[in-house]
């Protein structure tokens, strides 16, 4: 299943996506709405909604919240590094809610085993619905690295490796149990590096069976 990524201040346009993908992610530090505008979302379509502020720290973080659980969004993308003793009763409240949770990481070098390690253990520590691991570009020599990691996770891991040259791991992803992937409406809308546009999905999704 693809998720939208959207990025672009242009409201009409956003809201006209929700009738064309079964999930989409508001890039919310990048498109900059006010919740009063996410609030003219159809009722029937909050649910496909992904709320991700990359711009969310420890001092924002329970208004981000309580304006997802407002909103009755399907889940919100939080940042590995935001989950410590002091908001963790923050996570409760989304625990608590409706609304689900994405726990993500960035920037893994799966090059380096100690540090995979670590971070699968700091994940091991939350209660999530799903997990984000993006790992940064490398070799393709690292391939089946990336594959090994999916026993451990499945079936809610979300993974791919960054990057133009390793953007078929964002397909291979699916194949591996992966719920879903990231997709730009077009080039214009990418939201991260190597990220596919819903047509090349599209054509590959077909070619793969998938």
């Amino acid at each position: 299943m693809k998720c939208l990524s959207y990025g672009k201040n242009d409201l009409d346009l956003f809201l006209n996506m929700f009738e064309r993908f079964p999930l989409i992610e508001l890039r919310q530090d990048l498109a900059q709405f006010n919740y009063e505008q996410l609030n003219s979302i159809p009722d029937e379509f909050k649910r496909k909604l992904i709320l991700t502020d990359k711009s969310v720290d420890e001092s924002n973080l329970k208004e981000f919240v309580e304006n997802a659980i407002a909103l009755k969004a399907m889940a919100v993308d939080l940042d590995l590094r935001l989950i410590n003793q002091q908001t963790i009763t923050v996570v409760k409240m989304l625990r608590d809610s409706d609304v689900q949770l994405i726990l993500s990481k960035h920037d893994v070098d799966l090059t380096q085993k100690s540090e995979i390690e670590n971070v699968f253990y700091m994940f091991q520590q939350v209660d999530c619905d799903y997990i984000k691991i993006v790992y940064s570009e490398c070799e393709r020599s690292y391939i089946m690295d990336y594959i090994s990691t999916f026993k451990i996770f499945q079936p809610k891991l979300i993974s791919f490796i960054a990057g133009d040259s390793m953007k078929i791991t964002r397909m291979l992803s699916l194949v591996l149990g992966s719920p879903f992937t990231y997709v730009a409406l077009d080039e214009s809308g990418k939201t991260g590096d190597g990220q596919l546009t819903t047509e090349e999905f599209d054509i590959l999704s077909k070619a793969m069976g998938l």
